[in-house]
């Protein structure tokens, strides 16, 4: 494995590039005089955004789901509690094909053990529409949630109810009311930690995580049965896995923390594979302290955004930190957000306008509230090193069917040669899919020079909503489609 490390702290000089950072836009707290813990935020299909987490300021017990939606600027518009008597943590938040959500996490206040898998499925307003529960009589902990493309639900998390092991990932399947179809577990005899689950384009699935230490990255059928496994990580050291992609080539990106190679300090890591799950590089980014990456997305141009805790850099004890690579895993520039006390971030994603959104949450010393931060278009997205043309008939034309069931056709407006991208992505900012470049010849769906479309095929992946980004020159337009089945 070819591991490099680079110290943001002289990151802007090792890249070669001096690219600016990108500006706070605007940032909101949501909470009471409690702690309110945000642990997932996704784009909803009107443009705003929800987040999800637990509160210990409101709701029924001792702390709550709790789910939070905003119009696109940020500002509240609803907040719903959801839980029993006890301890009830959300760790993962869907918008669903028909616009309502699901979250899923773990319950102290339900179920048979202690604590169980908690699904629980909303409308659009918020409100409960079911709940299901999943486990054994010991510790069950759901990490991830994702709707798959048969409508159902797929969970992966911890369990030690189940499995051979001190603790094994555990994916659960269910159908689209929540109703088990299968579980699966995977491990040996020491502890297995699931992070992130994604649903691959054959109908299968990954998950990634930690095994005695090291990443771990399993590849299963679209029966949850295993076809392989890789571990990534140094001797003796910790190296945990909290997010993943699956990248435009059909291969990895994972993301966590590691201090394999700047001991006794974490600092993030980033591993990239093969679609096989071979390591092709790996970088990481930190300083001393402490940095951990919490959450990963690929960007436009084929590079990655990072994001997590830095306790090396920024102006509070710890604060929020976002990390820009290019395509080979190297620095473009880092910035961090935060007030004076201990921020974190868990979960970054795209800004319609090529910037970020990241939540996360703040340390207001006699309280924590959810945390969300909005930063300017990203310079090296909207550049374009190799032409400065910018198309002047440029349009992103309305999809149609939308909402479809399979096959969508993308018409859009270009006149000149300036490169372009059109690219799909899923509302935690992951690539779906990479239409342009890559695509058969584009075929005009009217008559009138520059005027193009492309198919999506789109029975491969999961319903729900996603996003058109179209690039050309250093613009870029994006528009919301909404996948039924």
């Amino acid at each position: 494995m070819n591991a490099r490390t680079i110290c943001l702290a002289i990151g802007l000089v090792i890249a070669g590039t001096a690219w600016a950072q990108p500006e706070v836009e605007w940032e909101r707290t949501y909470g009471g005089e409690s702690f309110d813990d945000c642990n997932s935020l996704i784009r909803t299909a009107d443009g705003g955004y929800a987040m999800a987490g637990y509160t210990f300021s409101f709701g029924a017990g001792n702390s709550d789901f709790w789910l939070v939606r905003t119009d696109r600027n940020g500002d509240s518009l609803w907040s719903r509690t959801y839980g029993g008597v006890d301890y009830d943590i959300c760790r993962s938040l869907i918008q669903t094909a028909d616009g309502g959500f699901a979250m899923a996490g773990g319950t102290d206040s339900f179920g048979a053990g202690d604590p169980d898998f908690w699904l629980v499925r909303t409308d659009a307003n918020g409100d409960s529409l079911w709940s299901c529960r999943f486990g054994g009589e010991q510790f069950d902990y759901c990490n991830f949630l994702i709707q798959t493309t048969d409508g159902g639900f797929a969970m992966a998390g911890y369990t030690e109810s189940f499995g051979v092991g001190g603790g094994d990932f555990w994916l659960v399947r269910t159908d689209g009311d929540g109703d088990s179809l299968w579980s699966r577990t995977f491990g040996g005899r020491n502890e297995d930690v699931c992070y992130s689950l994604i649903q691959t384009a054959d109908g299968g699935f990954a998950m990634a995580g930690e095994s005695d230490s090291d990443f771990w990255l399993v590849r299963t059928d679209g029966d949850g049965d295993s076809l392989w496994s890789r571990t990534f990580g140094g001797e003796g050291r910790a190296d945990r896995c909290y997010s993943f992609v699956q990248t435009a080539d059909g291969g990895f990106a994972m993301a966590g923390e590691s201090n394999s190679f700047s001991p006794p300090s974490y600092d993030f890591w980033l591993v990239r594979t093969d679609e096989s799950g071979d390591s092709l590089w790996s970088s990481t980014f930190g300083g001393e302290p402490d940095d951990g990456c919490y959450s990963l997305i690929q960007t436009t141009d084929g590079g990655f955004a990072l994001a997590g805790s830095t306790y090396s850099f920024g102006a509070g004890e710890g604060d929020l930190w976002i990390v820009r690579t290019d395509e080979d895993g190297d620095s473009l520039w880092s910035e961090t957000f935060g007030g004076v006390g201990r921020d974190y971030c868990t979960t970054v994603i795209g800004a319609s306008d090529g910037g970020y959104v990241l939540a996360g949450t703040i340390d207001l010393y006699d309280y924590a509230n959810f945390y969300l931060v909005k930063t300017s278009p990203d310079p090296v997205s909207v550049r374009d090193s190799r032409s400065t043309l910018n198309p002047s008939s440029f349009n992103l034309f309305p999809a149609f069917p939308n909402p479809f069931n399979s096959m969508v056709t993308i018409p859009f407006g270009l006149d000149n040669s300036a490169p372009t991208r059109l690219a799909i992505f899923d509302p935690m900012g992951r690539r779906v899919a990479d239409l342009i470049p890559g695509h058969p010849p584009l075929t005009p769906p009217a008559s009138g020079e520059g005027k193009y479309s492309v198919i999506w095929d789109a029975s491969g992946v999961p319903a729900g909503n996603y996003i058109i980004q179209l690039n050309s020159g250093n613009q870029q337009l994006m528009e919301n489609l909404s996948l039924i089945k």
